[in-house]
């Protein structure tokens, strides 16, 4: 019993936060691409924010309920219906056995979150459910989700999640699409972060910043970006003015960070993402901020990209004043923080 796939949608992968640690080994870190909807999908489904939910891509999947389940959805607007009624994001939504959650194509972002009480519950590799497509490794059996595939729930944490959404708190009573908690503020702040199909970026310069000339670093602040249609969770390939650089890009592999902005010999950016490679050889001109990598990610192919130089110190100060707001969200929906 748990959640059966009646249509996987364009691209539907099991994720979590991701298994960090295992760079060394050749492994990528994989996990959501936006965590910040990812965590706040899971605090709302009563989950630990780290719990296994799922990633949709451009067009969500449809779902069959076979038990009682609360579930949540975040990011992007696919227009979820549930039994053909309008279901509200960033809410927790109550479903009996028998209800079907239909995702359609997206009217706003690009990747939707949804999460159900109790998690996933799929085998975890290096600490990890997070799908690694390129490697058909951890999520469900290494793979995107398939039509006929039964996603197995946890048990106890399914039955947590409905006893403590609707049990003894003055919630509505359990019916077909009533709600429990909700987030709506958070809903707006996502959609006036990705409006318009255009996002700002603050970078950190370098670490080889000094491969490239004044020319082509006062080029990469100055120009817009577009998003190419072959961008993927490996990494977001930009188009635009090129980059110009001294006499080569061409580096001693090194290490590659989530964000990093890798530029080769074309001057064309590539952002790095989850499942990125953990090493390159091309120069890296800077690195986008942890808390801007949400509003990257959920730009759609054609959206356009600026860079805004920051420094380490006030990389820093925002990134203490996300995880400030991220627990406060989680004590607000008494997650583990």
């Amino acid at each position: 019993m748990g959640i059966k796939v009646i249509s996987s949608g364009s691209l539907t992968t099991v994720q979590d936060l991701g298994r960090p640690g295992y760079q060394a080994m050749g492994f990528s870190v994989s996990g959501a691409l936006d965590k910040r909807s990812a965590r706040i999908a899971n605090l709302l489904a009563g989950n630990d924010e780290g719990a296994a939910l799922l990633e949709m891509t451009l067009m969500g999947g449809i779902f069959e309920f076979e038990e009682d389940t609360v579930f949540a959805l975040t990011g992007a607007d696919m227009g979820a219906e549930l039994n053909k009624e309008p279901v509200m994001r960033y809410s927790a939504v109550f479903a009996k056995a028998g209800d079907t959650l239909a995702c359609g194509f997206t009217k706003l972002g690009l990747r939707g979150y949804l999460a159900f009480g109790g998690g996933i519950d799929v085998p975890a590799v290096m600490g990890s459910c997070s799908t690694n497509l390129r490697v058909k490794l951890g999520g469900y059996e290494g793979r995107a989700l398939k039509a006929g595939d039964v996603l197995p729930v946890n048990a106890e944490g399914r039955k947590k999640a409905v006893a403590g959404a609707f049990g003894g708190r003055g919630m509505m009573a359990p019916g077909s699409g009533s709600r429990a908690a909700e987030l709506l503020e958070e809903a707006a702040r996502f959609e006036n972060r990705i409006k318009g199909g255009a996002c700002v970026l603050r970078v950190v310069p370098g670490p080889q910043e000094e491969y490239f000339t004044e020319k082509g670093i006062r080029t990469f602040y100055s120009t817009p970006y577009q998003i190419t249609p072959d961008s993927d969770r490996m990494g977001c390939k930009l188009k635009g003015e090129a980059v110009e650089y001294k006499d080569s890009v061409d580096i001693i592999s090194d290490g590659i960070a989530l964000g990093a902005i890798q530029i080769p010999s074309g001057g064309q950016p590539i952002i790095m993402l989850s499942d990125r490679q953990t090493t390159g050889g091309y120069a890296k001109i800077g690195t986008v901020i942890a808390a801007d990598i949400e509003a990257l990610v959920q730009n759609t192919i054609g959206g356009r990209v600026t860079f805004e130089r920051v420094s380490v110190k006030e990389a820093a100060k925002i990134y203490r004043a996300e995880e400030k707001e991220r627990k406060k969200i989680a004590a607000r929906l008494g997650g583990k923080r």
